[in-house]
């Protein structure tokens, strides 16, 4: 069993003993919580003046962790969110790693081969949707 999935169960189980006799959904207030430390951890990529971004490992883990704690209604859009970060972070290694090879590699950044990211409606919608969700089940806005 994966980290994520272990903190997921976890985050399940006490949401579950907690809410005992609640109406709301369990995972709401576990997938609440990793909301909470999606915006604790801060941005995928931090203001950087000293060249390529490089995603921070604590916001793309908080992003995993969110994902994996989405309730049924939600989960789709935060796999979405997920994946362009991962996308994401995963360009950027591979910019930042092109750039650091010596300049006799004959293969340059548009050789390797490319992240696999949602397309960018997809992206926007699910970014609209799960702040929307946050916003009504969490109290928490995600608009800024």
């Amino acid at each position: 069993m994966t980290i994520a999935r272990r903190t997921a169960a976890l985050a399940l189980a006490v949401a579950l003993s907690a809410s005992a006799g609640c109406t709301d959904e369990p995972s709401i207030e576990a997938f609440c919580d990793a909301v909470d430390a999606v915006q604790t951890a801060g941005p995928l990529f931090p203001d950087r003046t000293d060249g390529e971004p490089v995603a921070e490992p604590d916001a793309l883990a908080a992003l995993r962790s969110m994902a994996a704690a989405a309730p049924s209604d939600i989960a789709a859009q935060a796999e979405v969110l997920l994946a362009e970060a991962e996308g994401l972070a995963t360009e950027a290694a591979q910019r930042s790693e092109a750039i650091d090879s010596s300049a006799s590699t004959t293969a340059g950044p548009d050789d390797a081969p490319s992240a696999p990211r949602p397309e960018r409606a997809a992206v926007e919608t699910a970014q609209n949707e799960v702040a929307t969700f946050a916003s009504d089940e969490c109290a928490i806005d995600l608009s800024t």
